[in-house]
């Protein structure tokens, strides 16, 4: 009774799988192949390795591929960023987009490294509009454009609002120059009881880029000459615009003298005024000691400059797949992509109207951020020449010399343009 019952149980599912079967061999018959789900395209971007940046990161993934659901973006952290991705580029393994920097544009681009976007832009009829011009033009190499701006560092005058007070001093503002910040400075450096020991000083004066390049152009002095390919660091007026920078301890005694000031920092509340990139917004954000604010870059006697870095994104020349990176590259500009940016503190965001009103804000940090953002009208930048690293460790080396005064302003910036000269020939030979 259990067998009898068993067989009438298999018989009819068997002979409904067998229908099943026959119904499914013809279909395969009819199509080919079962479908299977298509694979996606994977892009590869390469970035600089960090936790610190990894929300940005993947912020960015997660936005690009729900745009577009059929890329896999690959993010690709890459250790000592700009050796190892010369390498890569030498080796054939470079990602389809790398990060490139104002600094070593030209020479990537001159190498053949990078993809210039002129077309791309046309074909796509992408806008530009809404960038900071001098973003663009930043990134911009011999009338092509070579990278989208991702990150923005912009120069300004970052200063210790309750030293100011207690110096009876007044914020500075638009009408101040560089001379105004030497004078001024001078008034908050301090050696309360006489004893030769200064406690504090008026501007902390270094070599970086965002101090003295701007300085000289608003001399309205130079490095190099890109137009006419001509040194121009040994001019009258980057000899008047350096004078004032060795004068701020020498003469007026706004910054330390050799010797002063060994582990001052304006973190520390040592210094009434630093001037630095926007990058250094995310470090000041954690001093509690005293409040800071930042204002306009002071003028020379050429008008206004601020110091204008950071990076693009780019697309690798020999990618197989330029035309999916360059959907990637103009994704950047995607409103939504650059409220990551600002929410990951990477710095000023290229689209002018997210800069306004995300980067500044209703409560701004500092509360005159909009300075910043300001200064993006007055923007300098390193001249567009190969070498130029080369030519800043020459320059860069120079400059402790120069501050402990074992040279002169003239001897210095002659000696200088010769060696730059050499490189503009050497480089020129090259070609």
């Amino acid at each position: 009774m259990g067998s009898r019952h068993l067989r009438i149980s298999i018989g009819p599912v068997l002979r409904i799988m067998w229908v099943v079967g026959l119904l499914t061999a013809t279909h395969i018959l009819s199509v080919g192949v079962l479908p299977a789900t298509a694979a996606k395209q994977v892009l590869t971007w390469g970035v600089i390795p960090g936790a610190q940046y990894e929300d940005r990161y993947r912020g960015i993934e997660q936005l690009f591929e729900a745009a577009y659901p059929d890329v896999d973006l690959k993010w690709i952290p890459i250790s000592n960023y700009l050796q190892t991705v010369v390498t890569m580029f030498a080796g054939g393994s470079a990602p389809d987009v790398v990060n490139a920097y104002v600094e070593d544009l030209a020479d990537w681009a001159t190498v053949g490294m990078l993809e210039p976007l002129n077309s791309y832009i046309a074909k796509t009829k992408f806008d530009l509009s809404p960038l900071f011009p001098a973003a663009v033009s930043a990134f911009t190499y011999e009338g092509n454009l070579y990278g989208i701006p991702i990150i923005l560092n912009i120069s300004g005058l970052f200063y210790n609002v309750d030293m100011f007070e207690s110096a009876g001093l007044k914020a500075p503002d638009e009408t101040w120059s560089w001379q105004d910040l030497a004078v001024r400075g001078s008034k908050l450096t301090q050696d309360s009881n006489g004893d030769g020991i200064f406690e504090r000083f008026g501007f902390q004066r270094n070599s970086d880029l965002a101090q003295w390049v701007p300085l000289i152009y608003s001399y309205g002095g130079g490095i190099i000459n890109t137009a006419k390919k001509e040194v121009v660091f040994g001019s009258r007026p980057t000899q008047e615009a350096l004078q004032l920078y060795v004068d701020l301890s020498q003469k007026y005694h706004a910054s330390p003298k050799p010797g002063e000031g060994q582990g001052f920092e304006f973190q520390r509340g040592n210094y009434g005024m630093i001037i630095m990139g926007d990058w250094v917004r995310q470090n000041y954000r954690t001093i509690t000691g005293f409040r800071w604010d930042v204002g306009p870059m002071p003028s020379g006697p050429k008008g206004r400059v601020a110091f204008l870095g950071g990076s693009a994104l780019a697309i690798n020349r020999a990618s197989p797949q330029k035309d999916l990176a360059w959907k990637f590259v103009s994704f950047i500009t995607n409103e939504e992509v650059q409220k990551v940016i600002v929410n990951t503190r990477a710095g000023v965001p290229v689209v002018q109207k997210v800069a306004v009103e995300e980067y500044v804000g209703k409560n701004p940090v500092p509360p005159s951020a909009i300075n910043l953002v300001k200064m993006m009208t007055c923007a300098g930048w390193v001249p567009g020449v190969p070498r130029w690293r080369d030519m800043l460790n020459i320059i860069r080396g120079q400059f402790s010399d120069l501050i402990a005064g074992k040279m002169s302003v003239a001897q210095m910036t002659e000696t200088t343009a010769e060696k730059l000269k050499q490189l503009l020939q050497e480089d020129s030979r090259s070609k």
